[in-house]
């Protein structure tokens, strides 16, 4: 009975899906630009098919169903895991098919929408290069991205003290990434969202973009001061 046991529960662990690893402190890459705060999905954890389909976003239009999305979007919108970095870049990514079917990375028209819901998020105009291996952008569109603190328990004091930000779809409630404030890239609003490129889709005939919205290109960190 014992084995038999061991055996039934070695066998219901197989058949759990990938957990989505949270890390409670940023992350800074090489360049010393913060991530969007969150262990990255470990690419040698899945198979080769399911890493592969994971670049296969959904075709612009309607909004995916749960059962459209890839293995690395349900990972980022619903389990709150992070894409690799660089994972934009590479052929199929966000980054990589806005150059090759439209010329560049910085489109002016049309909005980034939310791949699960549909839900306009990020003007056009509001994208920019940060160098940090995710899609950025200074500002959301109005009411389509909520804030939600992150807490973490101090191990000193056991207080609960804020450590990030994550921003979330306010339609569908999906995990996009984070903001970062004051980094000093020059932007309008000084801010960074850090969006994992798995959660958009650039529609460039989404309408109501407003004429303030001004155009970035790529963007360097102020210097420090002495």
């Amino acid at each position: 009975m014992t084995l038999l046991l061991l055996w039934c529960g070695a066998a219901v662990a197989l058949q759990r899906p990938l957990a989505a690893r949270r890390a409670v402190a940023r992350r800074a890459s090489d360049d010393g630009v913060v991530g969007p705060g969150r262990m990255p999905v470990d690419e040698g954890a899945i198979s080769a098919h399911e890493f592969s389909r994971s670049f296969n976003a959904a075709p612009l239009g309607a909004p995916s169903t749960e059962e459209e999305l890839t293995d690395l979007q349900k990972q980022v919108l619903l389990r709150k895991s992070t894409e690799p970095q660089g994972h934009s870049e590479r052929p199929g990514g966000l980054e990589h098919e806005l150059q090759r079917a439209h010329g560049t990375k910085y489109p002016q028209r049309g909005a980034f929408l939310c791949v699960k819901c549909g839900t306009p998020l990020y003007w056009a105009r509001s994208k920019f290069g940060s160098g940090s291996g995710w899609p950025a952008f200074y500002d959301a569109v109005d009411g389509a991205v909520e804030r939600v603190a992150e807490s973490q328990q101090d191990p000193l004091s056991s207080e609960l003290k804020q450590h990030g930000t994550e921003l979330v779809c306010s339609n569908c409630g999906g995990h996009l990434g984070h903001v970062f404030e004051g980094e000093g890239f020059g932007t309008p609003t000084d801010e960074r969202h850090c969006v994992n490129g798995v959660c958009l889709r650039y529609d460039a005939a989404t309408p109501g973009q407003p004429d303030d919205v001004a155009r970035q290109f790529h963007l360097t960190l102020a210097p420090i001061p002495d």
